[in-house]
């Protein structure tokens, strides 16, 4: 992976399930809204309350409407936190469910395995995949600055004009 020989690698996307590919040389670039945001291992946890590697059982408990995926009824992204902080993973809650307070809780979550279940084998990011491409041939080029205004102002980005104005992302 371009990561693991030592490329910064940079991802633009909203995608939650993005969220476990983040680590010390992966980021997100978050490009809505009024700013764009750099996201790394420590915003990942601020956002959800869990580190990357465990987004797929935390995805796998509370659901994820934007690929319509249903959660465990009652379990939202705080209480999956809770339990995987507390258990450290789907199969240490799987093995000490009796342990899990409150029995509503416990009961939902036993009701709901085989749906727990399903949803991290979807939620689960393939990494055993051959990529046919070099990843090198990937990488950001130098912008052109001039190139590119005159582009947005032949088609009408008016909005990525301004945005030319703004420091380039892939530099941090």
């Amino acid at each position: 992976s371009a990561a693991g020989e030592g490329a910064e690698v940079r991802i633009a996307s909203n995608d939650k399930d993005l969220y476990a590919l983040v680590g010390p040389r992966v980021r997100l670039i978050s490009p809505t809204g009024a700013h764009v945001e750099l996201i790394g291992p420590e915003e990942v946890r601020c956002r959800t309350g869990v580190p990357p590697d465990q987004i797929p059982d935390w995805l796998a408990l509370t659901g994820d409407s934007s690929d319509n995926i249903p959660g465990v009824p009652g379990i939202g992204p705080k209480t999956a936190a809770r339990l995987l902080g507390q258990f450290g993973s789907l199969e240490a809650l799987w093995e000490r469910l009796a342990e899990v307070e409150p029995e509503r809780i416990r009961a939902r979550l036993a009701e709901s395995r085989a749906l727990v279940e399903r949803n991290r084998s979807m939620m689960r990011l393939r990494d055993d995949l051959p990529v046919p491409v070099d990843w090198r041939s990937c990488g950001c080029r130098p912008l052109n600055p001039s190139f590119l205004r005159r582009f947005y102002q032949e088609w009408g980005f008016h909005s990525l004009l301004k945005d030319l104005q703004e420091p380039d992302l892939f530099d941090r």
